[in-house]
């Protein structure tokens, strides 16, 4: 009999979140669902773990690396490979896309003890509205956005916060707000689906945590051309892939390569489910 498959999962989503459950029954029966920092689970029995709603991963990121680490050693597969999470973690893969040609979100990088002045790195380059946050995150938490007028006032913020992380300055994004943030999901580098996220009123996070709203929207020819040069860019593989974009002028500018547990949006096309459930059969 062949070793069941597992669905990792975290604490608050015992069964999984409901977009994820949708692969369930494109999956042999025996498919199963374990929390990944349950101290009891056996991990060394299953013949493959696929990565899905471990969305605390980030509020515990030593302790996720080392889970990694663990599963290597007892020569687990993982769903998407170990090294890929690793790197994937820290949002400081943009920098690596970047130098592959990948056009990305413009990025001011601040390393944690580093000593930065923001009003400078702002005038520097000219923004007036920016967006701050942690490299290793995810959620929109702790997620600022300020204008020009916020700037002196945050500073004692930031300092106090690059004692514990590292941090990303971005110039803020304005068709954000009025186009929304576009998702395209991948399989096995095959393109399968989009969706659009549009901010709450008021709002300039997108994530459905803090309030966005997600649109079953088709997506331009061009727009999917683009998406998918990104993932060829990228260039390894992956059973799934989500590239989180911003439309500026027609350009489509990264925002986020989603390798770790992104939700995948099933939901809005009735094929997703299956062709999800087919790429992970043929990592298998």
């Amino acid at each position: 009999m062949a070793t069941p498959l597992v669905f990792a999962t975290c604490r608050e989503y015992p069964q999984l979140d409901e977009d994820s459950r949708l692969v369930l029954a494109h999956l042999p029966a025996e498919t199963q669902i374990a929390i990944w920092n349950d101290p009891t689970a056996d991990w060394s029995r299953y013949g493959m773990i696929i990565i899905r709603s471990i969305w605390d991963y980030h509020r515990h990121a030593s302790a996720f690396s080392a889970w990694l680490d663990e599963r290597e050693a007892e020569g687990a597969r993982l769903c998407n490979p170990a090294p890929m999470l690793r790197w994937n973690m820290n949002k400081t893969y943009l920098r690596d896309l970047e130098r592959q040609g990948v056009p990305v979100v413009p990025t001011v990088w601040l390393g944690r003890g580093e000593v930065s002045d923001l009003r400078a790195i702002v005038k520097q380059r000219g923004w007036q509205d920016v967006v701050i946050k942690p490299t290793i995150s995810a959620s929109g938490e702790n997620t600022w956005r300020l204008r020009e007028h916020d700037i002196t006032a945050f500073q004692p913020r930031l300092e106090r916060l690059l004692t514990t992380y590292d941090l990303m300055v971005q110039p803020f994004i304005p068709e954000i707000i009025d186009e929304g943030e576009w998702s395209f999901v991948f399989f096995n580098g095959q393109y399968s689906h989009t969706v659009r996220k549009q901010p709450a009123p008021g709002e300039f996070r997108s994530q459905s945590e803090q309030g966005g709203s997600v649109i079953f929207d088709k997506p331009t020819a061009g727009m999917v051309q683009q998406a998918q040069n990104i993932v060829r860019q990228f260039n390894k593989p992956h059973t799934y892939a989500r590239v989180d974009v911003v439309n500026r002028g027609g350009q489509l500018l990264l925002m986020e390569l989603e390798l770790i547990e992104p939700e995948l949006y099933l939901r809005a096309d009735e094929e997703a489910p299956a062709r999800f459930a087919q790429a992970i059969m043929q990592y298998r």
